[in-house]
């Protein structure tokens, strides 16, 4: 009874090792990424390019990865395979913020595509490999969880990217101030007045920031402890004599 016991255990330990190596493989692709951002060109309906920011390592000939490193990679589509290369770059957007990689292009395969720096021309696109689609990646021969350590910078493309909203510096300037709600104007319809329970008594301590006041006892309230601890006083003699 004891070895069937310890049979099935070590069978059920088997099995989750198993499980555990298989949730944690990835396929073996060109090149894997953590994207930042991705831009497509000329739009995301009519997409025939794209360009991906963020961190990105390859395969190399001894059968596992180089280390990763920040950038962007320029793309072009094949012509006739368009709406595959649509799937598989909106597959790599749906990738952004999440705590893996995803890996595209041919499998057991070197890619030649060049990481640019970020923020450089960008040139002449590398031709974008269909391979077997786009799969997440958790350890990906140890590189991956570097990857996702990397702070690598958005991007984006000039033309492609949105507009930056911010006003520019020189507009600062003429900005009105902000309003101090300590002092605003009669003139504003608002009349700041003190808090009843902050306008007087020391200030005893502070709770992470926020003062604390005590305010001193009124002389009604010190009269009725006076009278209690009277009150107990003759209690407590009374029940003695008893």
């Amino acid at each position: 009874m004891r070895i069937r016991r310890l049979s099935t255990a070590a069978l059920s330990l088997s099995l989750g090792l198993l499980a555990a190596g298989v949730a944690h493989a990835s396929s073996p692709h060109a090149i894997f990424s953590v994207p930042r951002r991705v831009d497509f060109l000329p739009d995301e309906a009519n997409a025939t390019k794209v360009v991906l920011h963020g961190a990105f390592f390859f395969r190399n000939a001894n059968n596992g990865y180089d280390s990763p490193s920040c950038g962007q990679m320029y793309f072009a589509c094949q012509a006739g395979q368009e709406v595959m290369c649509r799937m598989q770059w909106q597959d790599i957007k749906k990738a952004i913020g999440l705590q893996e990689c995803a890996g595209f292009g041919e499998y057991n395969m070197l890619s030649k595509a060049t990481v640019r720096a970020e923020g450089s021309p960008l040139g002449t696109p590398d031709t974008w490999q269909l391979g077997m689609g786009v799969s997440p990646g958790a350890f990906v021969d140890n590189q991956c969880p570097k990857a996702l350590l990397l702070k690598c910078p958005q991007g984006g493309v000039p033309d492609a990217g949105a507009a930056d909203a911010s006003p520019p510096a020189g507009d600062l300037a003429t900005q009105p101030p902000a309003t101090d709600l300590a002092s605003t104007p009669a003139d504003m319809g608002v009349s700041p007045k003190p808090s009843p329970d902050l306008a007087q008594g020391p200030v005893l301590a502070s709770n992470g920031g926020c003062a604390i006041t005590q305010r001193p006892a009124s002389p009604l309230a010190t009269l009725a402890l006076l009278l209690f601890l009277a009150a107990a006083i003759v209690l407590q003699r009374s029940n003695r004599r008893r």
